[in-house]
């Protein structure tokens, strides 16, 4: 394994985000949103359901992080939920 060193002069500008990295996320999640109706599956974003109606309100609680998405499947290997986390501690 190599080495890692943590910059705590830099962790600070980290929570100021970065825009462009922000909306691409955004749209990234809106569009898995918009896909997952079409077949009906519900899609949650750190534990809250949204639908396309309500993506406005997704943005400004998106944050400039990682996010993992997560699929949750019924008894019959069907995916029947979506979930996106914000992955902390990297």
């Amino acid at each position: 394994m190599g080495n890692c060193r943590i910059d705590m002069k830099n962790n600070n500008t980290k929570s100021k985000g970065n825009p462009k990295k922000k909306k691409a996320i955004y749209e990234w999640i809106v569009s898995e949103i918009k896909e997952a109706e079409k077949y009906g599956i519900a899609v949650n974003v750190e534990g809250v359901n949204y639908s396309s109606d309500e993506t406005k309100e997704l943005f400004y609680v998106l944050e400039d992080a990682v996010y993992m998405k997560e699929y949750l499947g019924d008894s019959e290997g069907r995916i029947i939920q979506i979930n996106f986390d914000k992955i902390t501690g990297m």
